[in-house]
């Protein structure tokens, strides 16, 4: 009877064991819930964003992300409106913030902006911009507020240069080829593209106090 009673037992403990190491699918019982996520495409400056998606970090998290590509200068408006439910243009919900709209900035990705400002190599001073056409993704974005930023620490007034929104990193390096724009704000490793691209060369934004 013993020996019964212990052949049941490890047979037992053998089972609980097999359990133990099976991999099993992650319950299906509780949906994952859907937000929405107004962003650009894939930059330096979102890149944190989209590798949690890949790599699914959202989902043990019980979320499933879907990213809505929105131009950062129409973001408010559907951001308001409850639409999206969260944006990486962190730099335009800042700004809302101050006019009394009740957005929150609950995560910040980079210590220092990750940019370029693509010149062409006759260029060698901030102030030799004057007069000349600046690309930007938009008006109001963090490109066009680290640009302006740029300027105005080196002496110069915004209304000094001629400011084009004009698009993704894609378009502004198109426009400089073309000669359309004479320097691009670019977010890295666009930047570097631009310059291989192009007859300019990068200065970094991000090296700039």
């Amino acid at each position: 009877m013993k020996k019964k009673d212990s052949a049941v037992n490890w047979i037992s403990i053998l089972g609980i064991l097999l359990l133990s190491l099976t991999d099993f699918p992650p319950a299906k019982a509780q949906a994952l819930k859907e937000i929405r996520i107004g962003t650009s495409d894939v930059t330096s400056t979102n890149f944190s964003i989209y590798y949690a998606k890949d790599r699914r970090f959202f989902e043990r998290e019980g979320l499933d992300p879907k990213m809505i590509i929105v131009k950062e200068e129409a973001i408010l408006a559907p951001l308001f409106a409850g639409e999206l439910g969260y944006t990486t243009f962190s730099t335009s919900a800042v700004e809302a913030t101050l006019i009394g709209m009740p957005f929150r900035l609950v995560a910040v990705a980079n210590e220092q902006p990750v940019w370029g400002l693509v010149v062409p190599k006759s260029i060698n001073q901030v102030a030799e911009l004057r007069g000349l056409k600046i690309g930007v993704s938009s008006f109001g974005g963090t490109i066009y507020s680290g640009a302006v930023y740029v300027l105005k620490y080196f002496g110069l007034n915004p209304k000094d240069v001629t400011f084009l929104a004009i698009g993704n990193t894609l378009t502004r390096i198109a426009a400089l080829k073309k000669s359309a724009i004479d320097a691009a704000a670019i977010a890295a490793p666009g930047d570097i593209l631009a310059a291989a691209q192009s007859t300019g060369r990068p200065w970094a934004g991000s090296a700039l106090p």
